[in-house]
């Protein structure tokens, strides 16, 4: 398994087998706010967390003090309370210069059912994060980013906030979008975005093309290359543009020929 999943890039595998359950549980949260577009706070980098050290021996020495990376001046503590065995994550965002909306942000997690779900090895507990099936891992991460980390990015910074995402997020939420005209608009916003559509071609328009164009798809002949500098986001439009043009010829058309009826008729 490539060592590239969100738990591999906070800690490695002697350091999880050796992590207590509830050590384990803080470090998915950390990496959590990471994954979804969070850089630790600079007054924050080389400084220990407010974790106790019998939580556990990494999680004691996380920095929990994050920053959105256009919001770098920005920080964003995550807080811990205790509640029997409920264990509540949450963040206080509070009225940055630009942000009107302050609140608090927070996700509750029984201790009971979730630590024991990161008992497994490293290897397998990272895959279980993206485990499409009914697991319980995978949900967990999902409540996680979603309703905690992914709410707290965008109130952070609510006039940027898809590009304060990870690429791949970005990628996910372009590749859903069911009308390529709204894909195009995206894609004229801003430099940034225009460059993500860019670097992401084939991904986000080249299955759009053959759906929208199947006629003249062929996939024996490649139609788009290095060479002629064509993109497939070029190839839609040109083909939509010609597509309008013949849907408009042929309106007229019709309507010629109606009012030529209708004179025949008088």
């Amino acid at each position: 398994m490539a060592e590239t999943s969100p738990l591999h890039r906070v800690i490695d595998a002697a350091r999880w087998d050796k992590e207590r359950l509830l050590g384990r549980l803080i470090i998915l949260v950390h990496a959590a706010f990471l994954d979804v577009g969070f850089v630790l706070h600079a007054d924050s980098v080389g400084r220990s967390g407010r974790v106790p050290r019998r939580a556990g021996r990494t999680a004691s020495t996380l920095s929990l003090v994050y920053a959105a990376p256009r919001r770098r001046d920005a920080a964003v503590p995550l807080n811990m309370r205790t509640h029997c065995t409920h264990i509540v994550f949450y963040v206080w965002v509070p009225r940055f210069a630009q942000d009107p909306r302050p609140g608090t942000h927070w996700v509750c997690l029984d201790a009971r059912v979730a630590a024991p779900l990161l008992s497994r090895g490293l290897d397998d507990t990272a895959r279980a994060l993206t485990d499409d099936g009914d697991c319980t891992v995978a949900a967990l991460w999902r409540e996680l980013t979603e309703k905690l980390c992914r709410s707290t990015l965008v109130a952070v910074c609510p006039g940027n906030a898809l590009l304060s995402l990870s690429v791949d997020i970005m990628v996910d939420i372009l590749a859903r979008l069911t009308d390529g005209v709204d894909l195009f608009r995206v894609a004229s916003t801003c430099a940034g975005l225009s460059r993500l559509v860019a670097d992401h071609d084939s991904e986000l328009w080249k299955h759009r093309y053959k759906a929208a164009f199947w006629r003249r798809w062929d996939d024996s002949s490649p139609m788009v290359d290095d060479a002629s500098g064509t993109t497939w986001m070029e190839l839609w439009c040109r083909e939509t543009r010609e597509h309008a043009k013949f849907g408009a010829y042929i309106r007229a058309c019709r309507r010629r020929n109606l009012l030529r009826y209708t004179r025949k008729g008088q």
